[in-house]
């Protein structure tokens, strides 16, 4: 089998088709996916509306996103929502949630998340974790 190898890359020398072969180089193309860079901070300015009903969680906020949000998590001791996005950044934003709601809020998994995308609304059903 390496025989054949041998002969085929021979015969691609000389057509000159296989120049990087005879280099010892290979050129490697760009990867399609964006580079890996620090994930980015952002401060939701204006809190968002989070409403709760018989298990359905929405949340609405008044803000567009970098790029498509995966999850969004609420930390019960700093009382922060943060939105993550596919891409690592990060969208944080205050939001008071009464006790009284805290189990509801925890049983929660699913959020449908509505957001600003120029002048359009975007609603996306995305997982949901409470940290109480």
């Amino acid at each position: 089998m390496s025989k054949i190898i041998k002969i085929l890359t021979n015969i691609l020398h000389k057509l000159r088709l296989c120049d990087e072969c005879a280099s010892g180089v290979r050129e490697v193309a760009p990867d399609a996916v964006e580079a890996q860079t620090e994930p980015k901070r952002c401060v939701i300015e204006k809190e968002p509306l989070l409403a709760l009903k018989d298990g359905h969680l929405v949340l609405v906020v008044e803000h567009s996103f970098s790029n498509v949000p995966s999850w969004v998590e609420w930390d019960g001791e700093s009382r922060v929502m943060t939105i993550a996005q596919m891409n690592g950044d990060l969208d944080e934003a205050k939001i008071e949630i009464k006790k009284e709601f805290l189990e509801q809020l925890k049983a929660a998994k699913k959020v449908l998340l509505v957001s600003n995308d120029n002048e359009e609304r975007i609603m996306q059903c995305i997982p949901f974790f409470a940290r109480i």
